[in-house]
Formats: C-alpha cells, structure tokens, sequence
C-alpha cells in the first residue's frame, strides 16, 4: 500500500513522538509549531539517503523504491492506496476469488494522536517543493496532485488531499 507523500511525512513526523516521546522535539509546544515542522522535515529531507539517519531507516525512503528495483523493473504486482485501502484490498481479493476482506474503517492510522495539531496545510512552499522532489516517482505512481503551484498561487485555502 502506498500513501499520498505529503500525509506519509506529516505521519512519520507525528510517528517519531511516538516511539520516542522525549525526543528532542515531541514536546507539544514544539511538535505542533508549523515552523518546527518545516525544519524537521527539510533536515530530514535533505539527509542521507532521505531519513536513514537517527535509526530510522525507512521512515523517508520513497515507496517507488519498494515497488521497483534499481533498474526500474517492477517487482510488486499490485499497489493499493492507505486512503482507499478497504475498498481496493476486497476488490483485489475479489479479482482473485479469494474469500477474504477487510471490514470497513479497518483501516486506522496508529502514529496519529489526540494533541497532533497540524495538517498538511502548514507545509511552507520549500517543503511542498523538496517533498514534490523527493517524491517525485511517488506522486506519479500513487496518481498524487502536487500542491506547490496552488500554494505559489496564493490558493492556500485550497491546499488538500481530497
């Protein structure tokens, strides 16, 4: 399953305080600034091999790379979206007769907590660029809008997932 890149970081922001709660920045205060989310992500971004850094191997990895080899080979049949995750996993089970589902609203996310504040929407334009960069093969394989151009548009309002 594949996730649209700009919900899949702000999850792994939010995931750090999970597993790490007095990390260097899990305290409310700083893990909900908007300001402290950019840097967050455009150091993390901007590191070795995209988050192989502080024991967290695969939290930044482009999920292209999990579908593809390195010489761009296909190696996984079917991707499933995490936002329509239900549907498409019975579908699929479907498709091959196979008598398994998931029931509706399975599907959960497990690093978001009651005091995670911020959204996609406090991503400044440096971020948007660099997580569209990163992410680049991510969007095109997940069929993902990017939000940079309504962003520079001055459409903030319009910044969404849907």
């Amino acid at each position: 399953a594949i996730r649209n890149p700009y919900e899949r970081i702000l999850r792994n922001y939010y995931g750090r305080c999970k597993t790490n709660p007095k990390g260097i920045y899990c305290g409310t205060n700083k893990k909900n600034d908007p300001k402290w989310l950019n840097k967050v992500i455009v150091e993390q971004l901007n590191g070795p091999e995209y988050g192989r850094l502080r024991n967290h191997p695969t939290n930044f990895i482009p999920q292209h790379d999990y579908v593809f080899d390195k010489t761009g080979k296909r190696i996984v049949k079917h991707v499933l979206h995490f936002e329509n995750l239900t549907s498409e996993f019975n579908a699929l089970m479907k498709e091959y007769s196979l008598n398994i589902s998931l029931p509706e609203g399975i599907r959960k996310d497990d690093n978001k907590s009651s005091n995670d504040t911020l959204s996609v929407k406090a991503f400044d334009l440096t971020v948007l660029r660099r997580i569209e960069e990163v992410y680049e093969k991510d969007f095109e394989l997940g069929n993902y809008t990017k939000l940079s151009l309504g962003y520079e548009l001055g459409n903030h309002t319009k910044l969404s997932l849907g």
